[in-house]
């Protein structure tokens, strides 16, 4: 059953590396996605009203990539796991929106590597520069 839940400004919602059996689309508010890269907390995006978070570990059953806590006051509506993939499979509409925002977040993220990198001279594939950067 989907739920709806409040979170203070500076909760933390989700953890990187926990396991997921929930996910999340904002009704108000404002959170930060960060991740630990070499120690350090690092800031990649801010996500507001409609976007949604949590959903990769729902479709490939691995830990969170991320670490998502309101910058705002926020309310989300949390979408559990059985809920999250009967609507995928029953609603191709909401399957490709999905998809969409997930290409969005890999182009967005091959942009930052690419950015990270840039003052490479050596031709080497965004795999590699990933996990060397």
């Amino acid at each position: 059953m989907v739920t709806t839940a409040q979170y203070k400004s500076g909760e933390i919602i989700i953890r990187e590396n926990d396991q997921g059996e929930t996910a999340y689309v904002i009704e108000s508010g404002r959170v930060e996605v960060t991740k630990v890269l070499k120690g350090k907390n690092i800031h990649l995006t801010y996500l507001y009203p409609g976007e949604t978070f949590g959903e990769m570990s729902m479709i490939d059953d691995k830990a969170r990539s991320a670490t998502v806590t309101a910058a705002d006051d926020t309310e989300v509506r949390v979408i559990p796991r059985d809920q999250f993939l009967e609507t995928l499979n029953s609603n191709p509409g909401v399957a490709l929106k999905l998809l969409k925002t997930v290409f969005e977040r890999l182009r967005e993220a091959s942009a930052m590597i690419a950015l990270r990198c840039r003052s490479w001279n050596s031709p080497i594939s965004w795999s590699e520069q990933a996990r060397l950067c």
